[in-house]
């Protein structure tokens, strides 16, 4: 507590930290089917340290719950807007990414590897009038980039194992050099690693685009 705070600052920061004050809005706000799996009776503010999650130097809210069955959590984003910001989008999935990396680092990430869902809302109280068309953060790009790009950042990533990997039948330079670099991470003989990566090197910087 501030050696100047005042009454209302004291009383200000309890209201803002109960959770209890953000129930209603959680319940209008959070798509029925999914509201339903979610233990309400335990929504909590998270904590003064959590990004974006102090209400006195920022008026931005984390919120989060359980699911009933306990298999897994709720995060709600509860982003004040003050002015109009074309980084919006950009902005939200960087705050996304905070939320995505506490929960990881958080005992209950630990013990339970599922993703949580997180729900983001946007409520703008600025003085000129401000609509954007969308929040997505990939819709600036063409259609068929739009979809790649969604799905890439929120689908499967490519998986290769360097163990059925056959080295001498891999058509790419780089492939080769990376998965000869890999096996040989701990090889005493640097220069035979050496000798046997130059040539793939070698290859990779002379393709086009290469160098």
């Amino acid at each position: 507590m501030k050696p100047d705070a005042t009454p209302h600052d004291i009383f200000a920061k309890a209201a803002f930290r109960n959770p209890l004050v953000y129930r209603p809005f959680i319940r209008e706000h959070t798509p029925p089917e999914l509201l339903g799996h979610i233990d309400t009776s335990k929504i909590e503010v998270m904590p003064v340290g959590f990004p974006l999650s102090n209400p006195l130097q920022a008026a931005d809210i984390v919120l989060r719950a359980p699911l009933l069955n306990g298999s897994g959590w709720v995060y709600w984003l509860l982003e004040v807007q003050a002015s109009r910001d074309s980084n919006m989008a950009l902005r939200l999935l960087l705050y996304k990414m905070e939320i995505l990396k506490y929960h990881l680092q958080s005992e209950q990430g630990r013990h339970n590897s599922k993703p949580p869902m997180i729900l983001t809302t946007v409520i703008y109280m600025g003085l000129h009038n401000w609509q954007p068309s969308t929040l997505d953060p990939f819709a600036p790009l063409d259609a068929p980039l739009r979809d790649m790009a969604r799905a890439a950042f929120v689908g499967d990533a490519e998986f290769v194992n360097v163990k059925q990997t056959d080295l001498a039948t891999a058509c790419d330079p780089a492939i080769q050099t990376a998965t000869l670099l890999m096996r040989r991470a701990y090889a005493r003989d640097k220069i035979k690693l050496l000798q046997e990566a130059g040539p793939l090197l070698q290859q990779v910087y002379n393709k086009p685009g290469g160098h």
